[in-house]
């Protein structure tokens, strides 16, 4: 019964762990950490182990983001100043509800001076089509909950950013908010036919991330890992349709492309380039930089052994 005990005790505090990287502040975490290294020693073990906590460790100042929860999976950060000299980074997480690294790393390398932040999730991982629990049953409305609880027309300038799965819902609401750039991190394509075979949800008819309105997606900028096969295949698709600006990390292989530049300490650099006022001509970084202008279609390797196995003919 004991050992029973200790193993739950540790999916807890695992948990209260998960927690707090995925939605915490930077100062909020670790005086999160603080708090519980006095009473909770093996618990604070756990954050000692930590993506974040050895993260922080190259930092001497943490940014001062506050953060205030619209909804379970919505978390909006500021340092509290007037922000209409400001940029709103509206943020959409991927699969487990980060944008390639946790959330307090992340907004450690946006300066608080110049953005607020807003970060949604998906816990359904739906691509975001069905909203968000406690913020609106419908994409539409989580466009529209946005700016009636961020007041994004009273910001300088709108950014949206995206990773993974939630890359093309940011070139999606993008065309809903007319942002004034639009960064798709590591982008998956998402074929609405697979989604029929598979009886998943429903075709979206007339959805507006279609090619025909991809010119309104203002200033779009595409990025992923240089030696994923599949990211490369499905960004340069993206770029070529779109007319994006096209980056890729060198020397990164895996799909989460800002853990990736983490690792290879690039992470601040890359985030400064995507965010500053201007994007460069010129890649820095040991980024390349490619415009892709012919469109060109990819077909993943297996495609046509995939449809056959499927298909009841």
């Amino acid at each position: 019964m004991r050992s029973n005990s200790t193993e739950k005790d540790k999916r807890t505090d695992r948990k209260i762990v998960i927690h707090a990287e995925t939605y915490f502040a930077p100062i909020e975490f670790t005086d999160y950490y603080n708090s519980i290294k006095k009473c909770r020693p093996l618990l604070a073990k756990k954050y000692d182990d930590s993506f974040t906590m050895s993260d922080f460790s190259n930092f001497k100042v943490l940014q001062n983001y506050k953060r205030t929860e619209l909804a379970e999976d919505v978390n909006f950060y500021s340092n509290g100043q007037s922000h209409e000299a400001k940029t709103l980074l509206v943020c959409f997480c991927g699969v487990g509800k980060r944008v390639g690294i946790t959330a307090p790393s992340f907004l450690q390398r946006i300066d608080a001076e110049r953005f607020d932040v807003v970060m949604l999730s998906d816990a359904a991982c739906n691509h975001f089509r069905q909203g968000i629990t406690g913020f609106g049953s419908s994409f539409q409305e989580v466009v529209e909950n946005i700016e009636k609880y961020c007041f994004t027309h009273e910001y300088e300038s709108v950014f949206s950013l995206g990773n993974s799965m939630g890359a093309l819902v940011a070139l999606r609401y993008s065309q809903y908010a007319r942002c004034d750039r639009s960064i798709a991190i590591a982008p998956r394509i998402v074929d609405d036919t697979y989604r029929v075979f598979l009886d998943k949800q429903e075709v979206q008819a007339f959805d507006p991330l279609c090619h025909c309105r991809f010119d309104q997606v203002q200033n779009p900028v595409v990025v992923y890992s240089e030696c994923n096969e599949k990211d490369e295949m499905y960004s340069k698709q993206l770029a070529s349709i779109m007319d994006a600006k096209l980056f890729s990390l060198n020397n990164a292989v895996k799909h989460r492309t800002l853990l990736e530049a983490h690792r290879l300490n690039r992470a601040k650099g890359l985030l400064d380039m995507l965010l500053a006022p201007a994007l460069p001509t010129d890649a820095s970084l040991d980024f390349n930089e490619d415009r892709i202008r012919e469109p060109r279609l990819y077909v993943s390797k297996g495609f046509f052994d995939w449809v056959g196995n499927i298909l009841p003919f």
